[in-house]
């Protein structure tokens, strides 16, 4: 009887640990709600924060486990694409720290350490175990179409004041993405349940009839709400890659389901030709239509990616490091139109932080090394054999990875921390039911020769493990701290309180020295309040890890107050040939040029900026152009008048 009992006891523990464990991974996909305001960036760093405090609340878990089992046999399942991960994720790591000449301080980083542990806790769930976190996805994406749907009938506020729409993200693409890549999960859902009701059916055996019904419906109703309520919501998005995204992975997993590959091969030639021009047909013109659908923002892609292409050239094999492209880019954009000044794409020109294309922007940070590494992890995954009652899982996982990386095509999935925590998800599901794996045993009962070794062992993981969550704890409180103070730093200067906001600045800089943006915020505060030989020693430094014409134009006016004209024209011209539609540069030159005394081209460029095409009238462009005239008359009278 005291056997029978400590059984049972044993399995209600092992039971209530696995649903804490899944449950916290499900609260873990709700991440889109986190949005902590007191930070800078709040709705993109808050995310990050929250997603490495519940990875460590796992990892804490997975620790107290260890300490308090009775038998200390780890086993852990690997495959050749979990060795080919772990390849590009050092190649990632030593490439950032010690092979690139610089390396600043990144979110992404961060992420990516996260996502990486991440991939490993949930490696080791059984393949059941994700079915159940797909019900939190579909969950999470339900949710974020309804709040879309309030914010579009005004009952809840738009996170961003340029659109109806956003969801929980900054602006409507992200919330797009999202929305398109959850409409998959739940497409996939819907198109396998009875595989998925087969699969935990196990665990249903020993459950009441109440309880076997209410998993029965779970599965088949929220798939079909999921699905309904995005196709609704996403159109309100205008995203063209997310329709695409959606689409794309719906097809793949459409195809496997219905076998329509295999029916294929088995037409005869003529109907082959015939379907397959009509495909080309229907997607050429669906292209056509989504290229003009908002042709001014798909042009502006373009541009950037054959400028990416020129960092490509200059960097081929080991790229310019992980997150690196905002550090490259605009310089290059710079030089771009500095060679070619009449070029049409000077109106579609901007500051730019990403590709809008992942893999563009993958290639130019890691090289071709790093995506020839990338490529051989989706050619292994593609070959990936399944049991039989497993088979369903490779097509819901390969239309869930193929529907991120079509969206990445045309945007930047790997900015949102939401999206790559699915695109994880689907590659551990994937790659756990490879049937090409390798046990591996730690910790055997037979090498662990009595009880005190037993206990020194499990004192030793305890002490290790607790440091570990400790320290990272400590560095992200640090870091959150940072942020916090960041913000109210802006805050003060939004109010010209510059300094109030130059003393937050100040106590967070050690926190943040290597941030781009921290220090173009920080050095424009100090420009802006006369501390002009801090501002140029902060925004110098700024340039390492980041370029945009805020950082050029306010080092031109540092230059230019401390009389050091040369470099203030040089950073002038610099951010007038990274957007050259823009009016600010050029009008700054000529207010140089009028003060140092250069009357010949201060006349020439006042003359040009009256000639220039006004992209986007605005009070301040008006302003701007009566000043030039002015300047202009100035200069007649005194041609006139012999001066």
């Amino acid at each position: 009887m005291y056997r029978v009992n400590k059984l049972y006891l044993k399995e209600n523990v092992t039971s209530i640990y696995g649903l804490i464990y899944i449950a916290l991974f499900g609260i873990l996909f709700l991440l889109p709600f986190i949005n902590n305001e007191g930070l800078i960036n709040s709705i993109i760093v808050s995310k990050t924060f929250f997603f490495i405090s519940g990875l460590l609340l796992v990892f804490g878990m997975l620790i107290a486990k260890f300490f308090f089992a009775e038998k200390l046999n780890v086993k852990l399942k690997t495959s050749r694409v979990d060795i080919l991960l772990v390849l590009l994720f050092s190649f990632i790591i030593i490439n950032k720290y010690f092979i690139q000449p610089q390396n600043g301080f990144s979110i992404r980083f961060i992420e990516l350490m996260g996502l990486g542990f991440f991939y490993f806790f949930l490696r080791i769930l059984p393949s059941k175990s994700y079915l159940w976190l797909s019900l939190a996805i579909m969950s999470s994406g339900i949710l974020q179409a309804a709040y879309g749907a309030l914010q579009l009938t005004g009952y809840f506020p738009s996170l961003n004041p340029n659109f109806n729409v956003t969801g929980s993200f900054f602006n409507p693409g992200p919330y797009a993405g999202f929305l398109a890549i959850v409409g998959n999960v739940a497409l996939g859902t819907f198109l396998f349940k009875k595989d998925i009701l087969i699969q935990i059916a196990s665990d249903q055996k020993k459950q009441p009839n109440i309880k076997c019904k209410l998993i029965n419906n779970l599965f088949q109703y929220i798939p079909i709400i999921g699905i309904i309520t995005i196709v609704i919501i996403l159109p309100a998005t205008h995203s063209r890659a997310a329709w695409l995204a959606f689409l794309f992975g719906a097809v793949i997993m459409l195809s496997f389901k219905y076998g329509v590959v295999n029916r294929f091969y088995n037409w005869n030639r003529f109907k082959r030709i015939v379907i397959a021009l009509t495909t080309f047909i229907i997607l050429s013109t669906s292209f056509y239509g989504v290229y003009h659908f908002k042709r001014e923002s798909a042009d502006g892609r373009m541009l950037i990616w054959k400028i990416t292409s020129h960092i490509i050239k200059n960097n081929p094999i080991l790229g310019v490091g992980h997150d690196r492209f905002k550090a490259y880019y605009m310089n290059a954009q710079a030089n771009y139109f500095n060679t070619n000044p009449e070029s049409a794409e000077t109106l579609v020109a901007d500051n730019s932080y990403y590709a809008f294309n992942a893999i563009i922007q993958f290639v130019s940070e890691n090289g071709l090394l790093g995506f020839s590494l990338a490529i051989a992890i989706v050619f292994f995954y593609l070959r990936i054999k399944t049991t039989r009652e497993s088979t369903f899982l490779k097509p819901f996982s390969i239309g869930i990875l193929f529907s991120v990386i079509v969206f990445g095509m045309f945007s930047y999935p790997m900015q949102i921390l939401p999206v790559k925590a699915i695109w994880v998800f689907a590659l551990v599901m994937l790659a756990n039911i490879d049937k090409k794996t390798t046990s591996l045993n730690f910790f055997k009962s037979k090498d662990i020769v009595n009880n005190k070794s037993k206990w020194l062992l499990k004192i030793s993981v305890l002490f290790i493990g607790s440091i570990t969550i400790w320290t990272v704890n400590t560095k992200i409180d640090t870091t959150e701290n940072g942020f916090k103070g960041w913000k109210t730093a802006m805050y003060a200067y939004n109010y010209g309180a510059y300094d109030d906001s130059i003393e937050s600045f100040e106590k967070v800089h050690p926190i943040l020295e290597r941030d781009g943006n921290f220090l173009m915020n920080y050095g424009k505060v100090l420009s802006m309040s006369g501390q002009h030989i801090r501002a140029i020693e902060i925004l110098e430094l700024a340039k390492r890890y980041l370029n945009t014409t805020i950082i050029e134009t306010a080092l031109g006016n540092s230059y230019q107050a401390l009389k050091q004209y040369e470099k203030a024209e040089n950073a002038y011209q610099t951010a007038a040939n990274m957007i050259p539609s823009r009016f600010y540069p050029h009008y700054l030159l000529a207010k140089l040029y009028d003060e140092s005394g250069e009357n010949y081209k201060a006349k020439i460029k006042a003359q040009e900026l009256l000639q220039k095409e006004v992209k986007i009238p605005s009070p301040a462009i008006k302003e701007m152009l009566t000043e030039m005239e002015k300047m202009i008359e100035k200069y007649n009278i005194k041609k006139t008048s012999g001066l």
